[in-house]
């Protein structure tokens, strides 16, 4: 069961059926969302920033650094800092931090310190922007800004939203994912989800969303009265630039092809050697 905190109380994010939803589908399924989307982060991201901000505070540290690209880790993080009265520096990924100024503003709120990366606050980020003054950042480059200010700061930790086993740990409260959608399905399935049951997705519990659809509309055809669960990781309220494109019909469907994946692989293999 997945959590946040408020003072000191836990409080449980719901498991709600979405009664509605299953009556457009026409589908004899039930269906079931995890609302990660009541945390004050608005996302599941918190469940592993309150980990990783507790230890740190039980660890004597008094700072810590992070990356962020589209900025719902760095709000889940900052969100944690100041409950454990820790200092959060998060660098966000230019580009991200110019389309989404509403999430640098999140985390300010909650009194973290937000750079556009790359920036001239680290030797990491001189470096890209004297190559390319016009950089528009990676989360590659955000990563080695945040890390170099961890290395260079006293009593200062790196905290890492994804990938590394802890993280994982702490998401397992959620469940697995798994959903490989395009772009416009998973948006209309996210439409169609804030048409009936009122609360305007994120756009990657958008993809969640669609395979649920789909696995809804397969018991439309079989009559199967299966159980379906999925989890909404958060709401969309700072991502409506996402919408837009969608709405407008702008949005635009992006594959790579086998043989470029496997271009791209080589490429990190030689870098490894």
């Amino acid at each position: 069961m997945s959590f946040f905190l408020t003072s000191n109380t836990i409080h449980r994010t719901p498991l709600v059926r979405a009664y509605d939803l299953e009556e457009a589908l026409g589908t004899p399924a039930h269906i079931y969302f995890k609302n990660e989307s009541v945390s004050p982060a608005g996302s599941h991201k918190l469940n592993s920033a309150l980990a990783q901000a507790y230890y740190a505070k039980k660890q004597g540290i008094k700072n810590i650094t992070t990356e962020t690209g589209a900025g719902q880790w760095g709000g889940a993080l900052s969100y944690a800092a100041k409950k454990f009265g820790l200092e959060c520096a998060v660098y966000m990924v230019k580009v991200s931090y110019d389309q989404k100024p509403y999430r640098k503003s999140i985390m300010q709120t909650f009194g973290a310190a937000v750079t556009p990366s790359p920036s001239m606050s680290t030797r990491a980020g001189k470096d890209i922007l004297t190559a390319n003054p016009m950089d528009q950042g990676s989360l590659g480059c955000a990563i080695s800004e945040a890390i170099e200010l961890a290395l260079t700061t006293p009593d200062c930790r790196y905290t890492l939203g994804s990938v590394l086993n802890h993280v994982c740990l702490h998401q397992t409260v959620i469940g697995l994912e798994a959903v490989d959608i395009d772009q416009t399905e998973s948006f209309r399935a996210g439409v169609l989800f804030a048409q009936t049951e009122g609360i305007i997705p994120a756009p990657e519990s958008c993809h969640a969303i669609a395979a649920t659809v789909a696995e809804a509309l397969k018991c439309k055809e079989t009559g199967e009265q299966k159980t379906i669960l999925f989890n909404l990781s958060g709401h969309a309220f700072v991502d409506m630039a996402a919408y837009d494109q969608y709405l407008s019909g702008q949005m635009q469907d992006f594959h790579i092809s086998d043989q470029e994946l496997a271009g791209y692989i080589s490429q990190a293999d030689a870098l490894n050697k």
